[in-house]
């Protein structure tokens, strides 16, 4: 009898402890998602990533915090910006969520173009014409030159063949 209770609590001990170390083994993902600005995070906000960095040129900014099952979690709402970098810490009941807000300034580069066009004189542009006309009639002269040489060819060589 005393064996046999001995077994039934031994049994009843191992499934206990197999209970408890899975409980232990799952993790409690208290908040499904943290948006800043109405943007997603990136990377894409995952429970195992414990700090984000953003990056922004406005003052404020608007941390939303997306919780599972009427979860209580700290650090949403909208956020005044220091000169350069300000953290935010987002807190539930699993895990804490850091968030460093880094603000810079528009980076633009506008180079000054010199506008001023100058026009081309009189005899520039008689020049130009006249190298264009050359070359467009050299061109021409060379196409019909080639056209006339493959006619003449072939009909040469197509008499040749007939004799």
């Amino acid at each position: 009898m005393y064996y046999f209770l001995y077994k039934v609590n031994n049994i009843n001990m191992k499934k206990i402890l197999l209970i408890i170390s899975l409980l232990f083994c799952i993790k409690v993902k208290a908040i499904e998602n943290i948006t800043i600005n109405n943007e997603n995070l990136s990377p894409v906000f995952n429970s195992d990533i414990k700090v984000y960095n953003y990056f922004t040129y406005s003052d404020s900014i608007n941390i939303q915090v997306k919780s599972k099952e009427n979860e209580q979690v700290t650090g949403s709402g909208v956020f005044s910006l220091n000169d350069d970098l300000t953290t935010f810490k987002v807190t539930s009941n699993d895990k804490e969520y850091t968030i460093n807000v880094f603000k810079s300034e528009p980076v633009s580069k506008v180079e000054k173009v010199n506008t001023e066009v100058k026009s081309m004189s009189y005899i520039k542009k008689e020049i130009v014409k006249f190298i264009i006309i050359t070359i467009s009639c050299t061109l021409i002269f060379l196409f019909y030159r080639l056209i006339f040489i493959s006619k003449f060819t072939l009909n040469v060589l197509s008499n040749t063949l007939h004799k």
